[in-house]
């Protein structure tokens, strides 16, 4: 017995434009997804730097109480360059810069952070370290972050600093943004 050929008409597979048509579905959905990974990786991302630039402001905002606790600078020498009171210290101490300074995973020489030695390596031909040939190492730096720590007297009040510590991070799109963190460091080593 043969088959009839004009039964076998309704049994055929999908044509070529419903194929078309389910790839061009599945490529917009991929396309759709692959969007929604790109935008999640750019959100963590940023989320990444926000966190890193609030730890490294809080970091450099306690380390101050703990310079003072510590004895390790006097309460006089908290202060930025050119307004430390070296009198009653031990080791003289320069001063905290007042300029936006890459923020550097090793503190230097000083042992502190935020100061101008964080990312010098050696004291350059002269052998006198703290002058302009002195050679930094850039990859001792966060790459794109920087901070500025500010800290003034209150209201004449020679027993009370407020400390500012604001922090430059990259952004999405090249663009930077800024969190600042403020402190306040009073003489007294049990009061803050």
């Amino acid at each position: 017995m043969s088959q009839d050929p004009a039964r076998n008409c309704g049994e055929a597979g999908f044509t070529l434009i419903e194929m078309t048509i389910a790839i061009l579905i599945l490529t917009i959905g991929l396309l759709a997804t692959a969007g929604a990974v790109t935008y999640a990786l750019a959100a963590s991302n940023m989320s990444r730097h926000v966190t890193d630039a609030k730890l490294m402001t809080t970091a450099v905002l306690e380390q101050m109480q703990t310079l003072r606790n510590a004895g390790q600078l006097t309460f006089g020498q908290i202060a930025n360059a050119g307004a430390v009171d070296n009198s009653d210290a031990t080791t003289p101490f320069a001063g905290f810069s007042t300029a936006f300074e890459p923020v550097s995973i090793v503190p230097g020489t000083d042992g502190i952070y935020g100061t101008p030695d964080d990312l010098s390596i050696t004291a350059g031909a002269d052998g006198i370290w703290g002058n302009a040939d002195d050679v930094r190492d850039n990859t001792l730096a966060r790459p794109n972050f920087a901070r500025r720590i500010e800290i003034s007297f209150l209201d004449g009040n020679i027993n009370l600093r407020k400390i500012v510590v604001t922090t430059r991070f990259p952004g999405q799109n090249g663009s930077i943004y800024t969190i600042a963190g403020t402190s306040y460091l009073n003489n007294d080593l049990n009061q803050n």
